[in-house]
Order: C-alpha cells, then structure tokens, then sequence
C-alpha cells in the first residue's frame, strides 16, 4: 500500500484533508501537513521527515501531494524524495486527484498512482456553461451530486 501525504502553503493540506474525510472517512494512511506563516522550512522539513517516517512503518510508499511545484512544502518533499527513493512527489494537487487516489491507493502501486493522480488532476479540471445544458454530453455529471 501507498500513504499519501498533503502538505501545502496555509492550510490548504489540511481543507483538501478535510473534503476527502467527508466524502471517504477516515484512513489511516492518509496524513496532513500545513505550511503557515509562523512555520520555518526547516521546521517543516522535521515535520514531513517525521510523517513519512511514521508512515513507511506501515506502507510501502509515501507519495507526497504538494499545492505549488517550486514552493517550499514541495521543494522539501523533492529532496526528501532525492534521499529515499520510496517518496515521490506530486505538485499542483486538486480534490479530484485526491478522490481517484484515495479510492485506487490500496491496490496500485506508486507509480501507477502518480500515472493515475496526473490524468484525473488534468481532466477534472472544466469550464462550466450554459451551452452544455442545452446539448448535454455523453458523459453528463450534472444529475448526480457527491
């Protein structure tokens, strides 16, 4: 199995941590760090190094989803990742990603995973209109909520 970690500027890590408690529950296997402003890197950097610690205790990966690729909560992880190849990283996560990879991170492996976390983050990601309602699409989402 895969763990999953969130980090991100603010508290952004811990909302998405949140929606995906809502609409799965509680897993174990996913974790939360938030990046805020009373924070150092270095002190992140103790931080995720412990989580991923405590998690590879269990798992036999860590992927780490990160909100900005450059910003430091990733820059941490890619080093991090450097030093231990069971830690890989991904930037520019979205709940969608989140939801395919808490559904699918018992099964698959890491790199699946990621493969999987790419195309749902890249194709969740639409424009709403009005001309979609009057020609609806073959696959038409806007009858059923979550």
């Amino acid at each position: 199995m895969t763990s999953l970690l969130l980090t991100g500027h603010g508290k952004v890590s811990s909302g998405m941590y949140a929606t995906l408690k809502m609409l799965f529950g509680v897993n174990d296997n996913i974790k939360f760090i938030d990046f805020l402003e009373s924070d150092t890197a270095e002190n992140l950097e103790v931080k995720i190094k412990n989580e991923i610690d405590e998690l590879l205790k269990t798992s036999e990966a860590v992927l780490c989803l990160t909100d900005i690729k450059g910003g430091t909560p990733f820059k941490t992880c890619a080093q991090i990742s450097i030093a231990n190849s069971k830690v890989k990283v991904i930037a520019g996560t979205n709940i969608p990603m989140l939801m395919s990879l808490a559904s699918e991170m018992e099964d698959e492996a890491i790199d699946e995973l990621i493969e999987i976390a790419l195309e749902t983050g890249k194709s969740d990601i639409v424009s709403f209109s009005l001309d979609a309602i009057k020609a609806p699409a073959e696959d038409d989402d806007l009858d059923d909520g979550i």
